[in-house]
This record gives C-alpha cells, structure tokens and sequence, in this order.
C-alpha cells in the first residue's frame, strides 16, 4: 500500500524512485523509533537494575522474581 501511494504521488514512470522513497522512508521510521522509543526504554531499564543490584546472573535465573 505505501509503495502504491509513492507511485501515485510521484507519478506510474518513476518506480524505481518510489521503491528508493519507502525504503528511506522506512529506514528513517525505524532509525527514529530506535532512538525515540528504545533509547529511553534501555536506559530506564539499566538504572532500575542498577538500583535493586539485579545482574546479568540475576536474569538469567529462571525463578528470579523482582
């Protein structure tokens, strides 16, 4: 559907151009999603461990609870 609507936007004769647009397109998406949604979550996760002292043995354990 999003190549389809690149098309019609840039036009039937151009589509090797809407190929090259949805996958910059979904480069950046995932690029901004990385960094926006996962970035903060990583980092909350690693200061909460930091803070109850669970390590890498800690998750591994199968009956871990925190």
């Amino acid at each position: 559907m999003l190549y389809k609507f690149i098309l019609e936007k840039l036009g039937n004769n151009q589509k090797n151009s809407a190929v090259d647009v949805g996958i910059n397109l979904l480069q950046y998406v995932f690029e901004e999603t990385k960094i926006q949604i996962w970035g903060p979550r990583c980092e909350l996760l690693n200061r909460l461990e930091k803070e109850y002292g669970i390590t890498k043995q800690d998750k591994k354990k199968p009956d871990s609870i925190f």
